[in-house]
């Protein structure tokens, strides 16, 4: 992260071109997602909690929901992985 900030403050006083891993940027997009994701929450459920066309109970219930339905679809988008059948196996010996 010290090394992004640097090649930044590089490129501003430099005026150089900043070449940023395809990885690091994919890194960078999924913290950003994540953060408008929890900024746009906490409005939302505020405004539904206050007027109390939500119960607390029902939020909770509809955000667990809404993520499992997220997840899943986003796991028919993805490559799926193979996990060894030893991995679970635990033994008490």
């Amino acid at each position: 992260m010290c090394t992004l900030w640097l090649n930044i403050f590089t490129f501003i006083v430099n005026r150089k071109t900043i070449i940023v891993p395809k990885s690091l940027f994919k890194a960078h997009l999924a913290i950003l997602g994540s953060t408008l994701l929890f900024a746009l929450n906490i409005p939302i459920a505020k405004s539904l909690l206050v007027t109390g066309d939500v119960h607390s109970v029902g939020l909770t219930m509809m955000r667990f929901i809404t993520a499992t339905a997220g997840f899943w679809l986003l796991s028919l988008f993805l490559p799926h992985e193979r996990i060894r059948k030893n991995v679970f196996h635990c033994s008490n010996r």
